[in-house]
């Protein structure tokens, strides 16, 4: 327990201290170190959840995105998931920052999001067509 706490001290250090989740940079930093995570088997460790719970917010979303992930790796090969996003009287937050102080840019935010998890599994490029699980 106390050797998978020192390998992840890097993490807490590395993650941001606040999350916004309409922040493009902040997104493509987490899913970085999530990614970091998967690629050092940490994953893997059963007591990996249970230490994430004790981690400041953005470590605790990289834990969870890290975890994510690893679960697409482990799901049957080629699959497609349709997608349908509900935007009634969500123009505010289909804008970006600078159209509107409450724009989060959402639905570019949305498609990224799904690209990493989806187009990026097992090493595949984002957006590669020969990726097994699509969006």
């Amino acid at each position: 327990m106390e050797k998978l706490k020192s390998s992840l001290a890097w993490l807490v250090e590395a993650a941001p201290t606040e999350v916004d989740l309409a922040d493009p940079d902040l997104q493509d930093q987490m899913q970085q170190l999530a990614d970091r995570v998967i690629a050092g088997g940490l994953v893997a460790n059963d007591a990996f959840e249970k230490n994430a719970a004790d981690f400041p917010l953005g470590a605790q979303v990289v834990c969870k995105l890290a975890q994510s992930k690893a679960l697409m790796a482990k799901l049957p090969d080629d699959f497609h998931v349709s997608v349908v996003f509900a935007v009634y009287k969500e123009g505010r937050r289909l804008k970006t920052r600078l159209e509107d102080p409450l724009g989060e840019d959402f639905l570019r935010q949305k498609a990224a999001q799904l690209d990493w998890l989806f187009s990026t599994h097992a090493g595949l490029p984002t957006g590669d067509p020969k990726a097994s699980h699509r969006w």
